[in-house]
């Protein structure tokens, strides 16, 4: 295992905005250009803000046997003046603009209904109009349950997560809520019964969290008695390098914003509400994510402390975000199918968020490891963007966020070239001769492992 240092040093790759869609990403970039802020801090709120949109109404089934559907729990970690709240302005417009629509909706129809009820006060008129949530910025738990219990999903969005975290428990002293939580990313059923208000019954309840927080409030994120629930290993964290803030910037294209809204409402009426549709894998995505499964078992077996229910948890959040790249990319999409280039694209964003968890234990005062899962996917998704022409193993490696070392590089080429997927060759220099790569084939296969993933 890497000592501390090596973890706090450990090179922060940028998010990589190639895994979405022309229309998101010029959306994200234009953002993050026009706000001096990095793309990182747009990205990850894209991903649970798009979760929260399309809620329980999809959920992906990684094998037999194993579903998930898409809670989120997300951090942007940055000093004050970082650009976190610009960012999450900028990132939220989308679906406050649903949100917007869906109050002016709700407001008609219930002026309407209350001009019913009023010409027939011994009567209530029928079909009580009800809001539709996209988020909340401050709700108990209790307004939670309340409030997803009419709706897909509904993401919960703070400016900093202390807020969300002090919150908890503020009316009671119970100590429940940090327990709800914990179950409702699990995607568990909520059935809380109460004097007064009755039960309540909320099937898998999808509700996203995202949040700025600051470096020296990292620590709060741990129960303060000390227990390990796993309340931080559900986060992913990020934890970019400053951007300097620019006088001229450039201007965004106006349309892009609508055409985001317009994929996010998409996502959000294509599946009735109450219904669910579950995505599963192609053979091909299926095997490219048993290879970075057991990859990251084996990393998860021989790291101890902290970073080790991380990686735990690492097998659900590949599969959540797996199904919001699809749900981004293909919004309206009948195929019930995810490619082998999704899940190769989650992959690599699972694996940023690797990277930069490091820097998050370094404040912990415990380290993680440095190795990277499916290298192999990794590097036949940069291939497979360019299929047959020859790339400098420097030029590879740097696509990779350096995030791997060369004697992994090295192990897994070598791999790949055995499979017959890959093929090397070396371009004489003035010095040393310079290494290449191209594929020869767009699809890997496991060729050991492949039952004890199946069978896990």
């Amino acid at each position: 295992m890497p000592d501390i240092q090596e973890s706090r040093e450990i090179v922060e790759n940028e998010f990589p905005t190639e895994v979405f869609s022309p229309v998101i990403r010029q959306f994200i970039e234009e953002g993050a250009e026009s706000r001096s802020v990095s793309t990182d801090y747009i990205a990850l709120p894209m991903l649970g803000l798009a979760a929260a949109t399309f809620g329980n109404t999809l959920e992906i089934q990684p094998r037999p046997g194993w579903t998930e559907k898409a809670n989120l729990w997300l951090a942007m970690i940055g000093k004050p003046g970082d650009g976190k709240s610009p960012a999450m302005k900028y990132a939220t417009e989308p679906l406050y603009r649903l949100q917007r629509e869906a109050s002016k909706t709700y407001k008609e129809q219930r002026e309407s209904w209350e001009a019913l009820a009023k010409l027939d006060k011994k009567n209530t008129p029928p079909d009580e109009p009800v809001l539709e949530h996209f988020y909340t910025n401050d709700a108990t738990m209790e307004a939670m349950i309340r409030l997803l219990e009419t709706s897909r999903g509904a993401a919960i969005v703070r400016d900093e997560l202390t807020g969300w975290i002090a919150s908890h428990d503020a009316y009671k002293n119970k100590g429940g809520d940090r327990e709800n939580y914990l179950s409702l990313w699990n995607g568990m059923d909520i059935k809380p019964d109460r004097i007064g208000s009755g039960s309540k019954l909320i099937h898998a309840p999808v509700a996203p969290i995202i949040g700025g927080i600051q470096p020296d409030k990292i620590r709060l994120l741990v129960d303060a008695a000390g227990h390990q629930d796993g309340f931080i290993d559900r986060f992913l964290m990020l934890w970019p390098k400053e951007k300097p803030a620019l006088w001229e910037i450039p201007p965004i294209t106006p349309e892009v914003s609508s055409q985001v809204t317009e994929i996010f409402r998409t996502m959000r009426y294509h599946v009735p509400i109450g219904e669910t549709v579950t995505l599963r894998l192609t053979t091909e995505a299926a095997t490219a994510y048993g290879e970075w499964f057991m990859d990251n078992e084996a990393i998860k077996r021989e790291t101890e402390g902290m970073a080790r229910g991380f990686y735990a948890k690492y097998r659900g959040q590949l599969s959540k975000i797996i199904l919001v790249l699809h749900a981004l990319n293909y919004p309206g999409e009948k195929q019930a199918l995810i490619s082998i280039e999704t899940v190769r694209n989650g992959i690599e964003v699972i694996e940023y968020f690797r990277a930069h968890l490091n820097k998050v234990l370094y404040h912990f005062n415990a380290a993680g490891s440095n190795k990277t899962a499916g290298l192999g996917q990794r590097i036949m998704r940069i291939l497979s963007r360019d299929y047959g022409e020859w790339m400098a193993r420097r030029e590879l490696r740097d696509g990779l966020g350096n995030s791997a070392s060369a004697e992994e590089m090295s192990v897994a080429l070598t791999k790949l070239v055995e499979q017959g997927l890959i093929e090397n060759r070396e371009v004489p220099t003035s010095g040393r001769a310079r290494l290449e790569c191209r594929a020869i084939s767009s699809t890997t296969t496991v060729d050991d492992g492949d039952d004890e993933w199946e069978n896990f």
